[in-house]
Order: C-alpha cells, then structure tokens, then sequence
C-alpha cells in the first residue's frame, strides 16, 4: 500500500479527497463519497463518527476485507504500535495496527480481529448482566447506567461477574482462573504503559464456537503518558477504592501474591530504554518510516519516567516494609 510519511494513504487507496466545508456537511460529504468507491462500503453507519475534529471514528470494508480507521486528537498513533508489541512481549493478545491516514486525519488501521461463530462480550456487558438487577434500567441503559458501571470495573467485581456469568459449567473454576490472570497481566500492562483509558467499553471476553473462554485481543492502547506518573489513574482498578499510580504500586507489592509481584518486576525489563528502543525499530520497519526525532524522543522520555518512577516507588515501599531490594 501507498504510505505518505509511513501513514497509509487512504486518500489514494479509496480515491477520495477530503472536502474543505463545515464539519456537518463535510461528514455528509464524506460519506457520500466513500458509498460511490467501487468495493468499498461502511459497516454499520451509525457508528461512522466525526466529531469537531477531535475524533474521527469509521469501520470498513474493501476487497472483502474489513478494517476500522480512528484518529484521537489527544493519543499519539505509533504508540498504538508500540503497546501492540509490548502487550505480545508480557503475553498478552493485542489487535494489530498500523498507520493510515485521511486527508488531515492521522490515525490507526486495523484488520477486524472477530471470529466468526463467536461472541464477543465486553466489560460493560459482562458487568451490567450481574449488577444491573433493575430490568427497567437494562432496557433503558443510557449514560448514567454506563458511569454507574464504572464503579465496578475493577478485579474483585469482575471476578464476581464471571464467576456468576460462568455458574452452570462444571470448568468455571478454570475460566474464571484463566481470565483473571489475563485481566491482572492487562491491568499490569496498564501500569507500565501509563494508559488511563481502560473503561469498560475497552476490554472484553471472548466465548469460541468450540465452548473455550479466553480475554478479547486488547485496543485502543494510544493513550499513554497523558499525566505524570505520580497521577496515572489505573481505570481499571486493583479493587473498589480509587488508585494513583503510588498507591497501586504499595497496593501490587504489599497485598498481591509472590507470583504477582515477581510479575510486576519482571516485566520492567519490556520498558527499559534498551527494549523501547528495540521496539521503535520494529515499529519503523513496519510503517517503512523513521519516527520523527522529536516524537521518539518523547516516548524515550515517558518510557523512562514510567520505569523510574514504578521502581521507585517499590523499592521505597520494600525498604519501609524492612524488606531487602
């Protein structure tokens, strides 16, 4: 595919030009446009998203092959590329992307990772079916019912979620198991990477046609390093009490398992200057691209404050305990 800058071009792929018009008749535009584009078409329209230049937002699907195109004003897209290949490296399973690009719009691309013959059950979901008791408000859920939910996304209540959701299989112990470890690797993930946008839209389960269980591939890493380490909010929380970074890192040392804190530590080596640097080669082979020198810069930078401050912060805590670093 044609790449300008290492962004894929869709403007050539689909032939289009971006028109100059307010936002409203712009995306009216647009969308006609892309419908007149010989094998193209959108899925689902109404989720086709452009909202003040801020968020851009569509799923497609050309040549029999279906895609999902976003730009975020407020993320950094090759750190979408990096987490994808950090999250493979702690033994995650994470969405593939890579870069494209619409008229102004620098965003990511992505290939549509669902099976067919599985259902695809995300947080909110998974979460509303055990807490939301009120039927009126399960047909009626709207955006409170959705903030309301977020109190519960945190390990101890999804745990629960599962457990009941997953009551009537004689291997609940074993998929709840499954999960759970997979949910304490994404919310360590979260911790070293800095990301600040697990709500419970941004993870799910995944039930194969063969009655096996599993964690969805991870998305929607991009934002990362939006605050100063000292104030990440962990979205995805430990349990019920609210978090910073400070107290989450107390919080993984002192009352986690062995295996849990081994993990934690074990894992900074991913984030170290010499593996980030490996990564951000990786990522420039792929978009056929160097990183601009000031970008790379800055995600040397955040990754190194990130490391610095976990370590830190366990160590401090390893020496208050009486403990030996």
């Amino acid at each position: 595919m044609k790449r300008i800058d290492g962004y894929i071009d869709l403007d050539y792929l689909l032939n289009l030009k971006i028109p100059k018009m307010p936002e409203l008749e712009k995306y009216k535009k647009l969308k006609k446009r892309m419908k007149d584009v010989k094998g193209f078409k959108i899925i689902k329209e109404e989720d086709f998203y452009l909202y003040d230049n801020n968020l851009f937002v569509f799923s497609f699907e050309i040549d029999g092959k279906k895609y999902f195109f976003k730009y975020d004003y407020e993320s950094v897209p090759y750190y979408e590329l990096i987490a994808s290949e950090i999250a493979s490296e702690i033994g995650l399973p994470a969405v593939q992307y890579d870069l494209a690009k619409l008229g102004k719009y620098r965003g990511t691309i992505s290939l549509n990772y669902k099976k067919d013959g599985a259902k695809y059950i995300s947080g909110e979901e998974l979460l509303r079916d055990f807490y939301m008791l009120d039927p009126y408000r399960k047909l009626y859920y709207d955006y409170k019912d959705f903030f309301n939910m977020m109190h519960h996304n945190n390990l101890i209540d999804i745990w629960h979620a599962l457990e009941n959701r997953y009551r009537h299989r004689k291997d609940m112990p074993e998929i709840v198991k499954n999960l759970m470890e997979k949910l304490v690797k994404l919310q360590v993930f979260d911790l070293i990477t800095g990301q600040n946008d697990r709500h419970i839209e941004n993870y799910g389960i995944v039930e194969y046609a063969d009655g096996s269980v599993d964690l969805q591939p991870i998305f929607d890493n991009s934002r990362m390093f939006l605050e100063h380490p000292s104030n990440h909010d962990l979205v995805l929380h430990p349990e019920r009490d609210y978090y910073k970074l400070k107290d989450v890192s107390k919080y993984l040392y002192n009352v986690s398992d062995a295996d849990i804190q081994n993990y934690i530590l074990g894992c900074l080596w991913v984030i170290s200057e010499k593996n980030i640097i490996n990564i951000i080669s990786r990522v420039e082979s792929k978009i056929e691209c160097s990183i601009p020198d000031n970008v790379k810069k800055s995600i040397l930078y955040n990754f190194k404050d990130q490391y610095d401050y976990i370590l830190n912060s366990i160590n401090n805590y390893k020496i208050d305990d009486g403990r030996s670093i």
